[in-house]
């Protein structure tokens, strides 16, 4: 993983103290290794080296012309990142981790997210491994493949679960593939794998990003997301990605409460995962934010509501009634 994030490198490359040639060619040589195996479906090698050089010559172009000379719109101009395919890229296939979709035609343009990113001057590395359909917390394909968990296996921990449904994704980022990763959520599935790497899932409100150009799993709770380094990557990936500025109410952690729900979410927790949890809530709590526990009754209704797949299963069920491509605007794939 990489040791600084996102943000700074952004930093170091607009200061000349990197070059995103160099930056590329040490993400591609990580996707080749044995941590970040599976993690990749595609690998864009040739592609990301010529964005990345047409990344520095603009940079040059900017330092030339003085300080600041890189427009806000190019908030990502150099920067590695990887590619669900969950998500239209012009020019490629789509599959959504699934054989049954190899065969479909190529994407004619990009999906609103992909697009945003490349108008935003990010290079991709390619289309990352996902589970099949985006139907599965776990991560595990077995069609294509299922990714290594690169961050546990670092902890003496191989042979573990990547979690899903973003699960190359993350793996991507966690082994330095790829800088941040584009994403889905729809009940998990960035917040799950980026929990079980060390990294940041953010699943913010569901409309705030246009899902078009994608492969639906349910409409009414996939949500566009990326899975980043830091919380001031995913603030900055969020921006990108939502076509909005974000400012954010500086507050002391004084002034801000918490509440935490003990029921249903806590019932099963593994003992090392408990002693962390009970340790970050104290570490917290010593900051100087109010932490309150909380019952909420309804919660144990979830378990019956669920108990026949819930509103993803309905809608996953309708969408393969009426064919996955279907799911896409027709603008967005070749006939």
């Amino acid at each position: 993983m990489p040791a600084f994030d996102l943000t700074e490198l952004l930093s170091s490359l607009r200061l000349g103290q990197r070059r995103a040639t160099d930056v590329v060619a040490q993400a591609l040589d990580q996707a080749a290794t044995p941590a970040c195996a599976q993690a990749y479906c595609l690998l864009q090698g040739d592609g990301a080296r010529a964005a990345a050089l047409a990344a520095d010559q603009a940079l040059d172009a900017a330092a030339q012309a003085g300080e600041n000379a890189v427009p806000p719109t190019a908030a990502l101009l150099g920067a590695p990142i990887s590619i669900k395919d969950l998500y239209d890229v012009s020019g490629e296939v789509t599959t959504a981790g699934s054989s049954v979709l190899a065969g479909t035609p190529v994407a004619t343009a990009d999906a609103v997210a992909v697009a945003r990113l490349r108008r935003a001057g990010a290079v991709f590395t390619g289309r990352t491994q996902m589970s099949e359909f985006a139907f599965s917390g776990v991560g595990i394909n077995p069609h294509q493949g299922t990714p290594a968990n690169p961050a546990l296996a670092v902890l003496g921990r191989p042979g573990r679960i990547p979690g899903g449904s973003t699960s190359g994704g993350a793996a991507s980022v966690a082994c330095g593939a790829a800088w941040a990763t584009l994403g889905s959520d729809t009940g998990g599935s960035l917040r799950i794998p980026a929990a079980l790497h060390g990294l940041v899932g953010y699943k913010c409100s569901q409309r705030l990003t246009p899902a078009d150009g994608s492969i639906a799993l349910a409409p009414s709770l996939d949500t566009v997301g990326a899975i980043t380094l830091s919380v001031r990557d995913a603030v900055l990936l969020h921006e990108v990605l939502a076509d909005r500025r974000v400012v954010l109410t500086r507050k002391p952690l004084q002034q801000r409460r918490a509440a935490v729900v003990k029921p249903l979410f806590q019932d099963q927790l593994d003992a090392s995962v408990r002693a962390s949890w009970e340790a970050a809530l104290e570490q917290l709590r010593r900051n100087g934010l109010t932490i309150t526990d909380i019952d909420l009754p309804e919660l144990a209704e979830l378990p019956a509501l669920t108990a026949n797949g819930g509103i993803t299963a309905a809608e996953a069920w309708l969408a393969t009634t009426l064919g996955w491509p279907s799911m896409r605007p027709s603008t967005t794939r070749g006939s």
